[in-house]
Protein backbone atom coordinates (compact mmCIF):
# COMPACT_ATOMS: atom_id res chain seq x y z
CA UNK A 1 0.00 0.00 0.00
CA UNK A 2 1.50 3.34 -1.00
CA UNK A 3 1.59 6.27 1.41
CA UNK A 4 -1.33 8.19 -0.17
CA UNK A 5 -3.64 5.17 0.12
CA UNK A 6 -2.49 4.58 3.69
CA UNK A 7 -3.18 8.21 4.66
CA UNK A 8 -6.61 8.12 3.00
CA UNK A 9 -7.46 4.90 4.86
CA UNK A 10 -6.23 6.40 8.14
CA UNK A 11 -8.31 9.56 7.60
CA UNK A 12 -11.39 7.44 6.84
CA UNK A 13 -10.77 5.43 10.02
CA UNK A 14 -10.45 8.63 12.09
CA UNK A 15 -13.62 10.08 10.59
CA UNK A 16 -15.59 6.89 11.13
CA UNK A 17 -14.51 6.29 14.72
CA UNK A 18 -13.89 9.82 15.92
CA UNK A 19 -16.43 11.84 13.93
CA UNK A 20 -18.29 12.45 17.18
CA UNK A 21 -15.39 14.66 18.31
CA UNK A 22 -15.80 16.84 15.23
CA UNK A 23 -19.56 17.10 15.77
CA UNK A 24 -18.95 18.00 19.44
CA UNK A 25 -16.67 20.92 18.54
CA UNK A 26 -18.98 22.08 15.73
CA UNK A 27 -21.89 22.20 18.18
CA UNK A 28 -19.97 24.93 20.04
CA UNK A 29 -19.01 26.76 16.80
CA UNK A 30 -15.39 25.65 17.17
CA UNK A 31 -14.47 25.20 13.51
CA UNK A 32 -11.48 23.50 11.91
CA UNK A 33 -9.52 26.69 11.23
CA UNK A 34 -9.80 27.68 14.88
CA UNK A 35 -8.46 24.27 15.88
CA UNK A 36 -5.64 24.76 13.37
CA UNK A 37 -4.83 28.04 15.18
CA UNK A 38 -4.66 26.06 18.45
CA UNK A 39 -2.38 23.58 16.69
CA UNK A 40 -0.13 26.38 15.41
CA UNK A 41 0.20 28.06 18.80
CA UNK A 42 0.88 24.71 20.49
CA UNK A 43 3.47 23.86 17.86
CA UNK A 44 5.25 27.20 18.20
CA UNK A 45 5.31 26.81 21.98
CA UNK A 46 6.66 23.27 21.65
CA UNK A 47 9.52 24.58 19.49
CA UNK A 48 10.17 27.33 22.03
CA UNK A 49 10.41 24.86 24.93
CA UNK A 50 12.45 22.28 23.01
CA UNK A 51 15.76 21.81 24.90
CA UNK A 52 14.59 24.38 27.51
CA UNK A 53 11.87 22.55 29.45
CA UNK A 54 11.18 19.01 28.32
CA UNK A 55 7.88 18.61 30.17
CA UNK A 56 6.43 21.73 28.52
CA UNK A 57 7.81 20.58 25.17
CA UNK A 58 5.99 17.26 25.59
CA UNK A 59 2.73 18.96 26.65
CA UNK A 60 2.74 21.44 23.76
CA UNK A 61 4.13 18.94 21.23
CA UNK A 62 1.44 16.38 21.97
CA UNK A 63 -1.14 19.18 22.14
CA UNK A 64 -0.05 20.27 18.67
CA UNK A 65 -0.37 16.74 17.26
CA UNK A 66 -3.75 16.22 18.94
CA UNK A 67 -5.14 19.57 17.72
CA UNK A 68 -3.84 18.82 14.23
CA UNK A 69 -5.67 15.49 14.19
CA UNK A 70 -8.87 17.01 15.52
CA UNK A 71 -8.90 19.85 12.98
CA UNK A 72 -9.06 17.28 10.17
CA UNK A 73 -11.94 15.48 11.87
CA UNK A 74 -13.82 18.76 12.30
CA UNK A 75 -13.17 19.70 8.66
CA UNK A 76 -14.54 16.39 7.39
CA UNK A 77 -17.63 16.73 9.60
CA UNK A 78 -18.32 20.21 8.17
CA UNK A 79 -17.14 21.64 4.88
CA UNK A 80 -13.49 21.40 3.94
CA UNK A 81 -12.14 24.58 2.36
CA UNK A 82 -9.13 25.20 0.17
CA UNK A 83 -7.94 27.84 2.65
CA UNK A 84 -8.27 25.35 5.51
CA UNK A 85 -6.31 22.72 3.61
CA UNK A 86 -3.46 25.15 2.95
CA UNK A 87 -3.62 26.63 6.46
CA UNK A 88 -3.32 23.17 8.01
CA UNK A 89 -0.45 22.10 5.75
CA UNK A 90 1.45 25.38 6.21
CA UNK A 91 0.96 25.11 9.99
CA UNK A 92 2.49 21.61 9.95
CA UNK A 93 5.40 22.79 7.80
CA UNK A 94 6.00 25.86 9.97
CA UNK A 95 6.15 23.81 13.15
CA UNK A 96 8.48 21.29 11.51
CA UNK A 97 10.74 24.08 10.26
CA UNK A 98 10.87 25.72 13.70
CA UNK A 99 11.76 22.40 15.33
CA UNK A 100 14.43 21.74 12.72
CA UNK A 101 15.92 25.22 13.20
CA UNK A 102 15.95 24.73 16.96
CA UNK A 103 17.75 21.41 16.52
CA UNK A 104 20.30 23.13 14.27
CA UNK A 105 20.82 25.91 16.78
CA UNK A 106 21.16 23.39 19.63
CA UNK A 107 23.68 21.24 17.76
CA UNK A 108 25.51 24.18 16.19
CA UNK A 109 25.65 22.24 12.93
CA UNK A 110 25.30 24.18 9.67
CA UNK A 111 24.16 21.06 7.78
CA UNK A 112 20.82 21.28 9.61
CA UNK A 113 20.35 24.78 8.20
CA UNK A 114 21.05 23.51 4.68
CA UNK A 115 18.40 20.83 5.22
CA UNK A 116 16.03 23.53 6.55
CA UNK A 117 16.64 25.64 3.43
CA UNK A 118 15.94 22.68 1.16
CA UNK A 119 12.84 21.95 3.26
CA UNK A 120 11.56 25.50 2.61
CA UNK A 121 12.25 25.09 -1.12
CA UNK A 122 10.47 21.72 -1.35
CA UNK A 123 7.47 22.90 0.67
CA UNK A 124 7.28 26.16 -1.31
CA UNK A 125 7.21 24.28 -4.61
CA UNK A 126 4.57 21.96 -3.15
CA UNK A 127 2.28 24.85 -2.17
CA UNK A 128 2.88 26.92 -5.32
CA UNK A 129 2.00 23.89 -7.45
CA UNK A 130 -1.42 23.71 -5.79
CA UNK A 131 -0.16 20.85 -3.59
CA UNK A 132 0.30 18.70 -6.70
CA UNK A 133 4.10 18.43 -6.62
CA UNK A 134 4.92 15.58 -4.25
CA UNK A 135 6.23 16.40 -0.78
CA UNK A 136 6.37 14.22 2.28
CA UNK A 137 5.75 15.68 5.71
CA UNK A 138 8.10 14.83 8.56
CA UNK A 139 6.54 16.87 11.37
CA UNK A 140 4.87 13.99 13.23
CA UNK A 141 8.03 11.89 13.16
CA UNK A 142 10.09 14.90 14.24
CA UNK A 143 7.89 15.61 17.26
CA UNK A 144 7.67 11.96 18.26
CA UNK A 145 11.43 11.46 18.03
CA UNK A 146 12.12 14.60 20.06
CA UNK A 147 9.86 13.34 22.85
CA UNK A 148 12.63 10.87 23.68
CA UNK A 149 15.46 13.40 23.68
CA UNK A 150 16.36 13.25 27.37
CA UNK A 151 16.63 9.46 27.22
CA UNK A 152 19.03 9.40 24.28
CA UNK A 153 21.24 12.41 23.65
CA UNK A 154 21.73 11.47 19.98
CA UNK A 155 18.05 12.06 19.16
CA UNK A 156 18.60 15.61 17.73
CA UNK A 157 21.13 14.19 15.27
CA UNK A 158 18.67 11.44 14.34
CA UNK A 159 15.97 14.09 13.82
CA UNK A 160 17.97 16.06 11.29
CA UNK A 161 19.09 12.86 9.57
CA UNK A 162 15.41 11.78 9.38
CA UNK A 163 14.29 15.19 8.08
CA UNK A 164 17.18 15.26 5.61
CA UNK A 165 16.18 11.92 4.10
CA UNK A 166 12.53 13.01 3.82
CA UNK A 167 13.50 16.34 2.23
CA UNK A 168 15.93 14.79 -0.25
CA UNK A 169 13.38 12.16 -1.21
CA UNK A 170 10.70 14.83 -1.67
CA UNK A 171 13.10 16.94 -3.75
CA UNK A 172 13.91 13.96 -5.98
CA UNK A 173 10.20 13.20 -6.41
CA UNK A 174 9.54 16.82 -7.38
CA UNK A 175 12.33 16.73 -9.97
CA UNK A 176 10.80 13.52 -11.32
CA UNK A 177 7.30 15.09 -11.28
CA UNK A 178 8.33 18.19 -13.21
CA UNK A 179 10.62 16.20 -15.51
CA UNK A 180 7.70 13.99 -16.48
CA UNK A 181 5.62 17.08 -17.21
CA UNK A 182 8.32 18.48 -19.49
CA UNK A 183 8.75 15.21 -21.39
CA UNK A 184 4.99 14.80 -21.80
CA UNK A 185 4.82 18.16 -23.60
CA UNK A 186 7.54 17.11 -26.06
Amino acid sequence: MDSAKFLDAFRAFRSKHFGWIGRFFLRFKFHANLMTCVSLVSGILSAYFLFENHILFVVFGLGHLLADGIDGIIARESTETKFGKYFDAITDSTVNLLLLLKVGWFLGDYIVFIIAGLFVLVQGVHYISGMNAPALYSRTGTVLLLLFYPLWMWIPTLVYFFCGIIVLYSFARQVQYFGAMVFQKN
